[in-house]
């Protein structure tokens, strides 16, 4: 899914849950939530995002959930990639296989 037109849907982030999470709409009315670890590591990584911004979402689907890899604002120009292209989750660390 990459869709240019998509939006923060309205009343998102939700700045009063727990975890917050950002909703967004896309322009067939489907309804994407980020939440949970990939939107703490995006806010982590200084992403930010608020109701009406133009935001793209890449990613691909795994066991019929679509998974975001990267989120792209492009309204106030902020980016931040989730996953790499293998989809390991940015926040899962890098390991120290064979002394590396």
């Amino acid at each position: 899914m990459n869709s240019p037109s998509s939006r923060i849907f309205p009343g998102a982030p939700d700045t009063r849950a727990i975890a917050p999470t950002l909703l967004v709409q896309t322009v067939s009315g489907e309804q994407v939530t980020v939440e949970n670890r990939p939107w703490q590591y995006a806010l982590g990584a200084n992403f930010s995002a608020q109701v009406g911004d133009q935001v793209t979402l890449t990613g691909y689907y795994q066991s019929g959930v679509f998974e975001v890899s990267q989120i792209n604002n492009l309204t106030n120009g902020k980016s931040v990639v989730l996953r790499d292209a293998t989809g390991r989750p940015g926040w899962s660390g890098r390991g120290q296989r064979n002394g590396g």
